[in-house]
């Protein structure tokens, strides 16, 4: 094999029998193995029978320096390098773009063994438009960062991919349902492992449909082309809305019948402003 190389190569996110041979035989003969944590790497060397090798960590603390670093010692020393992250295919979402960006400069060649994915194994199974993909990783923490985020998607076509931490679940669900109600959502949950799951609703449907607690990892997948529109709301409602005004409620009164409307609340406000402007 050539060196200096750099292999990206793909482990297991659940099933140790999803390890290809192929990734096998480069795990085995690489002279290094860097590995976003060391311990996690040695029980999947120790369980697919792995001849010990020379690790070094590779995680997100200082990754831009710790990539010059090795990328040197490769070149130095010929390394044949193979970069592994906890699970799945690693720089999606994982440590790895700047050991693969220092190792393009250097003229290092960069080789995939393909293999496992989160999201890619969940948009195959979704049953959700996959013709065009978002894949947006972790979603912001903060309620008013989160409904900005959402906000965004409507402006492109493409069904949004992104993980999120099962201790976070049930609010970003609730924060979907205030913004996207009628969106078809497909929601893997320890994908490829013994309880595994896989749900497809609006983010009313999976509220429901989720145990409590919730455990394990989460990828959900969003299909903006199952919202309706603000101009889809029912005649009967505009009069209702129409007759609250003119009793007198203002905005924020009726803001709550916004849930039963099929519109999130941003669109529920804005077709209330619109009725109040005589629109």
């Amino acid at each position: 094999m050539e060196r200096p190389c750099l292999y990206i190569v793909s482990t297991p996110i659940g099933h140790i029998g999803d390890l290809s041979p192929r990734a096998r035989q480069v795990l085995s003969e690489a002279d290094v193995i860097a590995c976003e944590d060391t311990r996690n790497f040695g029980l999947l060397a120790q369980r697919s029978e792995i001849a010990k090798k020379k690790l070094v960590s590779y995680h997100d603390h200082g990754e831009k320096e710790k990539a010059q670093f090795l990328v040197d010692k490769m070149v130095e020393s010929l390394w044949m390098m193979a970069l592994v992250s906890d699970a799945g295919t690693p720089a999606i979402a994982d440590p790895g773009f700047h050991l693969v960006a220092a190792c393009h400069q250097r003229g290092v060649r960069v080789s995939p063994v393909p293999g496992p994915c989160a999201f890619i194994s969940l948009v195959a199974c979704s049953g959700l438009p996959s013709n065009q993909l978002n894949f947006r990783g972790f979603l912001p923490t903060k309620t008013q960062a989160l409904g900005e985020e959402i906000e965004g998607w409507r402006e492109g076509e493409a069904s949004v991919i992104v993980y999120e931490s099962p201790k976070r679940l049930k609010k970003t669900l609730e924060i979907m349902r205030d913004h996207i109600p009628k969106a078809r959502i497909a929601l893997g949950r320890e994908l490829t492992k013994t309880h595994e799951q896989i749900l497809v609703g609006t983010p009313e449907e999976l509220l429901l449909a989720m145990s409590d607690p919730i455990r394990g990892e989460i990828c959900l997948m969003i299909d903006l082309s199952s919202c309706e529109e603000v101009s889809k709301a029912p005649r009967d409602l505009a009069e209702l809305m129409r007759r609250g005004l003119s009793m007198g409620f203002g905005l924020k009164d009726l803001q709550p019948f916004y849930r039963g409307s099929g519109m999130s609340k941003k669109e529920f406000y804005r077709f209330l402003l619109e009725l109040k402007e005589g629109n």
